[in-house]
């Protein structure tokens, strides 16, 4: 029995030098040797980590189906109602444009991971046409009549 246990002890010892040796031949170190891996060491970033620096505008026009500009009056983004993402953040100027109608132009503020709202009603265009009718006025009695639509006139005597 004694000769047994001496047999097995040589044998486990045989196989744990064994057993370091080829770690060794493969280039692993035993694990209090191993360094740590990068990966373990690498911060872990979720969304709550990252700074946005972008944001939107969401515009919307009365009447609808505006041309919208954002900073650059000959690149049209698109037509109302519409959404721009990814912006950066800041200001920026906002155009709407329709024909018949004067040009909205105001500066808005984008702010990271948010939407600014532009409304925007728009003014028609009147045009005002004048006409070249005279009537004269004399001392004269006369059943003549003119027929004058609404607005300002300037009565010259």
């Amino acid at each position: 029995m004694n000769k047994k246990l001496i047999y097995l002890s040589v044998f486990l010892v045989l196989a744990l030098f064994l057993v370091s040796a080829c770690n060794e031949a493969v280039g692993r170190k035993p694990s209090r040797y191993r360094q740590p891996d990068i990966r373990d060491q690498a911060p872990i970033y979720n969304q709550t980590n990252i700074t946005k620096t972008t944001g939107s505008i969401y515009a919307f026009s009365n009447p609808s189906v505006a041309n919208l500009y954002i900073d650059d009056l000959n690149l049209s983004r698109g037509l109302t109602p519409l959404r721009i993402d990814g912006l950066s953040v800041g200001s920026h100027m906002v155009y709407v444009t329709k024909n018949g109608y004067y040009t909205y132009q105001d500066v808005k503020s984008v702010y990271a991971d948010k939407v600014t709202y532009v409304n925007v009603t728009l003014t028609q265009i009147v045009s005002n046409q004048t006409s070249n009718n005279q009537t004269n006025i004399s001392n004269q009695t006369s059943n003549n009549q003119t027929n004058i639509s609404k607005g300002s006139y300037g009565l010259e005597i």
